[in-house]
């Protein structure tokens, strides 16, 4: 025969499972939103990451681009003939000229 005292054990334990549920439910829920925030931030990330990528491609042809009008520079002065310099005045005409000269353009460099 089924006693009182059963029938309450078994009314508590019910109660204990049904809050148990209830929590289990609104955790849940909160676990399911914040699933939701990572998943709309993964997609952001992703992306940056494709732009970054993007930009990184850009920037690599850049400079491949640079070398390569680099490298025509380079060839083109390869090609052509040393320039004869021009001729300088003689350091008697003016020799006090020459010298402020000089330190005037060296002061011009900085």
């Amino acid at each position: 025969m089924i006693t009182i005292e059963q029938i309450q054990k078994l009314d508590q334990k019910v109660q204990a499972a049904v809050e148990k549920i209830g929590s289990l439910k609104q955790e849940n829920a909160s676990l399911k939103g914040k699933l939701d925030q990572y998943q709309k931030r993964i997609g952001e990330l992703e992306v940056m990451i494709d732009r970054f990528k993007q930009d990184q491609a850009q920037i690599e042809n850049g400079i491949l681009r640079a070398l390569e009008q680099l490298d025509q520079l380079e060839d083109s002065i390869e090609e052509t003939p040393p320039e004869q310099p021009a001729e300088q005045p003689s350091q008697e005409e003016s020799p006090e000229g020459t010298e402020s000269e000089t330190e005037d353009n060296e002061l011009d460099i900085f």
